[in-house]
């Protein structure tokens, strides 16, 4: 199916960008001392990318896309919907990797290693449930998002949650078709969750008590 296919696709991209970009951006507002903007203008700067209600920005979304070539386009969704998640993933991953101590890092610096190693071979480990946490929620909120599939995606870049409004037709609702879609649906973010289960609990809650 050409919509299941699509929402794994663009779900699992879009969080694997969010993720990597997302704990780079992360660990420098967490470790490096930025001069002409400070960290926390920085931070609060990217998060207000996410207040705004996505409706604000479908106009230029759709403009940009449309330059690009990129309407009814799957990579024109990834793109949109890294976008859309990367301010979550850039605060939690700041608070996560600020709560690490930076002694180990510091040690390993000592022993040769330089700042992207200490980050690939120390921070990343033990941030790892942190990780996982920011990647579920991608994923979940990707997987669910409509308003920009509906406006971007026509045919070709269909997901699941347009597959589904759209079986409402002027002849009715087909209840069999939206009840098979809806399980279809809830399936896979159920399945990652119930495998990353162990990591996301601890990963939520990491850095919530500062001492």
């Amino acid at each position: 199916m050409l919509s299941l296919r699509n929402s794994i696709i663009i779900a699992t991209l879009s969080s694997a960008v969010v993720l990597i970009v997302g704990a780079f951006a992360g660990y420098s507002l967490a470790r490096y001392e930025f001069r002409k903007w400070k960290n926390k203008d920085i931070a609060l700067w990217v998060l207000s990318n996410r207040m705004f209600p996505p409706v604000a920005v479908m106009i230029p979304y759709f403009m940009i896309m449309q330059y690009l070539r990129l309407l009814d386009n799957v990579l024109g969704i990834i793109m949109v919907h890294v976008t859309m998640n990367l301010p979550l993933s850039v605060w939690l991953m700041l608070d996560f990797f600020a709560d690490l101590p930076k002694d180990l890092e510091e040690a390993a610096m000592i022993d040769g290693c330089g700042h992207i190693k200490a980050f690939i071979y120390i921070a990343l480990p033990i941030a790892a449930p942190g990780l996982v946490a920011v990647y579920v929620l991608s994923f979940i909120f990707s997987w669910n998002e409509f308003l920009f599939v509906i406006v971007l995606g026509f045919k070709k870049a269909m997901t699941l949650p347009v597959l589904i409004a759209g079986s409402l037709t002027v002849r009715g609702l087909d209840f069999w078709k939206v009840a098979s879609l809806s399980i279809l649906a809830i399936i896979p973010p159920v399945i990652l969750a119930l495998i990353l289960s162990r990591y996301i609990v601890r990963g939520l809650t990491l850095g919530a008590i500062k001492e």
